[in-house]
């Protein structure tokens, strides 16, 4: 039950930001909107189903590292 409230609320307020950016003629704020609301609804479903999730800072990890090398390479 609580996960169909998270779904029907998380799809109203997208519907709300959809038709607003939708009037502007923003396509790519839309893409990434949708993008946004579907990570974040995902997230909201694996924190209420108690999923192990590694951390974001792994994440960041994984991704600096090899792009600090890249500019070392570069401009060392």
């Amino acid at each position: 039950m609580l996960t169909i409230a998270v779904v029907v609320t998380a799809a109203v307020f997208g519907m709300i930001d959809w038709r607003v950016l939708k009037k502007k003629r923003m396509r790519r704020e839309r893409v990434v909107t949708l993008l946004f609301w579907l990570a974040g609804l995902g997230a909201a479903l694996c924190s209420l189903y108690g999923m192990k999730m590694p951390s974001l800072l792994l994440v960041l990890k994984v991704v600096y590292e090899p792009v600090n090398k890249l500019f070392g390479l570069w401009f060392h």
